[in-house]
């Protein structure tokens, strides 16, 4: 029986580009392809410009030695250009704009600005990530806050309410330490009483708790609720400790990931992206006004940490990877709750956000399920 006998003419030849030296291959990189065209172009340009020379000083001004040594300048030329694109000796590379992760070296105001200066400004109040540009954070004023929750009318809108409670105490029975921002927004009664008493009759050791929004009658309400541990909480040591700043920075870290792990997509998330409302995590009460203002730097200085840590090193799934991710920082007593620390409103009032505040005014408020 004859085999078939294969013919090497009819197989493709190599995509990469080669050049054989003392019977050896060599594979030419990808970087010198644009250098060996643009280089041998000139250098043929260079070559027909000395042949054309040579042809005007031989007829019109009749001097033989420069027109000689301009065919032969031009013979030469067109050589090293031949060889030029035949071997590829130059090579082009554009060198690519290494992003270097912010450090803090201590935890101060002006690192904290220094951090938020890195950021993509876009408007007063609104940034985002100079590398990935589906992460935006803003300021989560009243105004800002109607603007994007007016447009997230579905029960399955996208949006995730951040909250802190000390998980661990109501677990033992314990008397619950308090932080500033753990009630900016109005919830429903019952469902924080849900909440705890799950976390009694539970024998899971969580580290963070979700509650779906029970009344979705009142505004543009968030999708669900996901209660993390205050940071730091039982941590003796000052806010200006750095070693601090880990413990708040994986916080938030954690909170954003499960926050995005529990969006389910939906025709408003694909449109809008996905919204996290979060306010300054670990901010306890009863501190006095230095260390009021040491730990809410500790706090926002962690967040931006955080927003960098989730646009450069999170690995988020498949589904939501592409998906615009908005992280509203929410700090009623705060003129501007990014651009300042600590500047306060006039005529502050502790009365918490309702997110009947919300609806759109120039529409009457349907809810769609």
């Amino acid at each position: 029986m004859k085999l078939p006998r294969m013919s090497f003419g009819h197989l493709p030849k190599p995509a990469f580009m080669c050049t054989k030296e003392k019977g050896r291959v060599h594979y030419i990189p990808t970087a010198r392809h644009a250098a060996r065209k643009i280089t041998a172009g000139l250098l043929s340009l260079l070559g027909t410009a000395a042949f054309s020379c040579s042809v005007l000083a031989a007829s019109m001004c009749q001097t033989f030695l420069p027109c000689i040594g301009l065919l032969i300048l031009g013979i030469l030329l067109c050589i090293v250009a031949y060889c030029q694109y035949a071997k590829a000796w130059t090579r082009i590379e554009i060198p690519k704009l290494h992003y270097r992760k912010p450090s803090i070296s201590s935890i101060t105001e002006k690192e904290y600005l220094s951090l938020l200066r890195r950021l993509r400004f876009l408007s007063p109040g609104m940034y985002c990530h100079q590398v990935n540009r589906k992460i935006f954070i803003c300021e989560g004023t009243k105004e800002n806050l109607r603007k994007i929750l007016a447009k997230r009318a579905d029960k399955k809108n996208g949006t995730i309410l951040i909250q802190e409670l000390d998980l661990d105490a109501i677990r033992r029975g314990q008397l619950e330490t308090e932080t500033v921002y753990q009630d900016v927004f109005q919830l429903p009664t019952a469902m924080k009483e849900c909440v705890k008493n799950s976390l009694k009759t539970s024998c899971r050791q969580e580290k963070m708790v979700s509650s779906p929004w029970l009344d979705r009658d009142h505004g543009p309400v968030p999708q669900e609720v996901i209660y993390t541990h205050i940071p730091g909480v039982r941590q003796e040591k000052s806010p200006m400790d750095v070693s601090l700043l880990s413990i708040y920075t994986e916080a938030y870290i954690q909170a954003f990931k499960a926050s995005i792990e529990r969006v389910v997509v939906s025709r408003i998330v694909n449109k809008e992206g996905i919204c996290l409302l979060v306010s300054p995590l670990g901010v306890v009460k009863g501190l006095s006004d230095e260390a009021l203002h040491a730990v809410k730097i500790l706090s926002k200085t962690a967040f931006l940490q955080a927003v960098e840590s989730l646009a450069m090193e999170a690995v988020l799934p498949e589904n939501k990877s592409k998906l615009p991710i908005t992280i509203v920082l929410v700090d009623p007593d705060s003129v501007a709750p990014l651009r300042s620390v600590d500047t306060n409103v006039m005529f502050s009032s502790r009365e918490s956000l309702s997110f009947s505040d919300f609806v759109p005014s120039d529409s009457s408020w349907c809810r769609v399920i």
